[in-house]
């Protein structure tokens, strides 16, 4: 079967500690790897129709449980919240891990790289590892809640091949 034909996994929905109506989906089986996309362009159920990214996150879920969410104000999520910072950001995060029940390696492409991060330092035990993918670090680690977060250039490439544009890009695991 090709990907063309594979189904949308099943959306589920769970609410941040404000009450933002955050929805998700998971496919594959293995360790769960949660892939934060930007934040103001994320729409999963959109992503899925697109061949590329289908093909990636079904890639990933041969060895992962790729696990995807729209974050408050963009996608499938609740709009027009006016609370809209990386707090309320990882908040909306942290619902969907907690859902997940178990802790997640946490990819952050572009800004949500910020969002991983501010998760990650407020509950690192729910984070394994966190990939941060053409994220501005400076941005992220000039703050004082993130010095003394240790950042390993170490990857597997070949496992987290698909995540990789071809027209290049840095990863950095964080």
């Amino acid at each position: 079967m090709t990907n063309d034909r594979v189904s949308l996994p099943a959306i589920q929905y769970v609410a941040s500690s404000d009450g933002v109506s955050v929805p998700f989906w998971r496919t594959g089986s293995g360790p769960p790897l949660m892939i934060l996309n930007t934040w103001n362009i994320s729409h999963i159920e959109a992503e899925w129709a697109m061949p590329e990214a289908r093909a990636a996150d079904l890639q990933l879920a041969q060895r992962f449980t790729v696990i995807r969410a729209d974050l408050r104000n963009s996608g499938l999520a609740t709009r027009g919240v006016e609370r809209f910072d990386l707090d309320a950001l990882a908040d909306d995060l942290g619902a969907v891990i907690e859902a997940i029940g178990e802790p997640v390696f946490l990819v952050g492409m572009h800004h949500s790289g910020k969002v991983a991060v501010r998760y990650a330092a407020r509950i690192p035990e729910r984070v394994r590892r966190r990939l941060l993918f053409e994220a501005p670090i400076g941005e992220i680690f000039s703050g004082p809640e993130f010095r003394g977060i240790p950042l390993s250039r170490s990857l597997d490439r070949r496992e987290l091949a698909p995540l990789q544009p071809p027209c290049g890009g840095r990863l950095l695991w964080a």
